[in-house]
């Protein structure tokens, strides 16, 4: 009786301790979950994935039907801050940058839904594509671009700005159009796109090709004939797309830190008599071919103390007369390297004195 009351009391305890572990289990699992649920990070960086949030308005539409894509089961998003390149959706990144197919060609993609949290005034570049290997240009957008759609033109393609090999095409937004297709240089040094990036000048978009591409543009650059561009050409050409003058190359330069094939020299020459005529300037150089481009002469007095300034003598006599129109010269003074950079007479209407 004693061995049978004894075998029932140890069967008991056994059970009473197994339901305790089951239940310190079960707690134990239940706060783990809670601890991973409040771990989920309030913006997500690069490298981190994010979780589904659920819907949240942060919601971009794409309209495939404007594209010229065909046998593609995926479209994707590749996202980047502008301001410090970092990259929050990696490029073919299916799981993270996979786009929702809402039908009708159109698709969508919900950053909320994957907890990326955006800052207001911050601008972020972005590129639509496809699992074919078809790809938009870079796009500029903000917080204002929720709920907006982006649509392409096609037959409008630019040069791809990572590998000038290929080919991107215009994308633009229905209603936002402030913001529109990144304005950027391509790896050889061709300046595309329309919009510029608030946060950088055209200098400074000059500054950073010279740091970071002009090494491969030296290697992969070429001129219509087929011949590769020299450095010179490279920077001359670079600059003038984005509305450079040659005084800012050298500055450029020094800036990036970078060292190019040219240089610039200043000499300063004193004349012992007057002379109007058979008046030339030689260049001696050591053995070895040189090649000068952009020589000037000035006088060291010029009208208003200017650097590369006008005669003073001649300016002043100009002021003198208080024309009422003063033609400029034609030629390659003020047309410019392409429609952007020539001259505008409206530009000159109501400029200082100075």
């Amino acid at each position: 009786m004693l061995k049978k009351t004894m075998c029932l009391i140890l069967t008991l305890m056994l059970l009473l301790s197994m339901t305790g572990y089951g239940y310190a289990s079960a707690y134990r699992d239940e706060i783990e979950i809670a601890e991973d649920a409040a771990d989920v990070p309030a913006e997500v960086g690069a490298g981190e994935e994010p979780a589904d949030t659920g819907a949240t308005g942060q919601v971009v539409y794409f309209d495939a039907n404007s594209t010229d894509w065909n046998n593609y089961t995926v479209l994707m998003v590749y996202c980047y801050r502008l301001d410090n390149d970092e990259v929050m959706i990696n490029w073919g990144s299916k799981k993270k940058g996979g786009m929702t197919d809402e039908g009708n060609g159109i698709w969508s993609y919900d950053f909320g839904a994957k907890g990326f949290v955006f800052e207001d005034g911050v601008q972020y570049g972005m590129i639509f594509n496809a699992d074919t290997g078809m790809q938009t240009c870079d796009i500029i957008f903000d917080t204002t671009c929720f709920g907006d759609t982006a649509y392409c033109e096609p037959g409008n393609m630019i040069e791809n700005t990572a590998d000038s090999n290929k080919s991107s095409v215009i994308v633009r937004w229905r209603n936002n159009t402030t913001l529109g297709p990144l304005k950027g240089i391509t790896s050889i040094g061709n300046v595309v796109g329309e919009v510029l990036p608030a946060h950088t000048t055209p200098y400074g978009m000059f500054v950073k090709f010279l740091k970071n591409t002009l090494n491969n543009a030296r290697v992969y650059a070429k001129n219509a004939d087929g011949s590769l561009k020299t450095d010179q050409q490279i920077l001359d050409d670079t600059a003038a797309a984005l509305g450079l003058g040659q005084d800012l190359i050298a500055d450029a330069i020094a800036d990036a830190g970078v060292t190019a094939d040219w240089t610039k020299y200043s000499v300063s020459l004193q004349s012992d008599r007057a002379a109007h005529e058979n008046v030339t300037l030689r260049l001696l150089t050591d053995k070895g071919n040189i090649c000068y481009d952009m020589i000037s002469l000035f006088p060291k007095d010029t009208y208003k103390s200017r650097a590369n300034g006008m005669r003073k003598d001649l300016a002043v006599l100009l002021e003198e007369m208080h024309p009422k129109f003063l033609r400029f010269p034609g030629g390659c003074v003020i047309e410019g390297y392409d429609k952007a950079t020539a001259y505008s007479w409206k530009d000159s209407i109501g400029v200082g004195s100075d």
